[in-house]
């Protein structure tokens, strides 16, 4: 295949402007969560703080920051409740917590 092909610069997916009903549009990770994000995750999905995800994993809420942050990045959103909300719809964590 040639690069000028138009077989590289023609769409085969339809376009619309907004998702329809059904429509699932799971984003990949670029870099997966490990085991102890997913955990801190999942904590962070029932409301716990900081204080209470450090305790609960036996790890420093610095830590709890730290894996946050890589979270935050590897999701690519910020804030507590944008986390939450975005690994749902990539289904990361289950929609209600257990």
């Amino acid at each position: 295949m040639r690069v000028g092909s138009n077989l590289l610069t023609t769409s085969v997916w339809p376009v619309r402007d907004r998702p329809e009903a059904g429509d699932r549009l799971i984003e990949p990770l670029v870099e997966p969560l490990t085991e102890r994000e997913r955990q801190v995750l999942e904590l962070l999905a029932r409301r716990l703080t900081d204080r209470e995800i450090a305790d609960t994993l036996v790890i420093s809420p610095f830590t709890v920051r730290r894996h946050l942050d890589n979270i935050s990045q590897k999701l690519g959103a910020r804030g507590r409740r944008a986390l939450v909300e975005h690994a749902r719809r990539l289904e990361l964590i289950p929609l209600r917590p257990s």
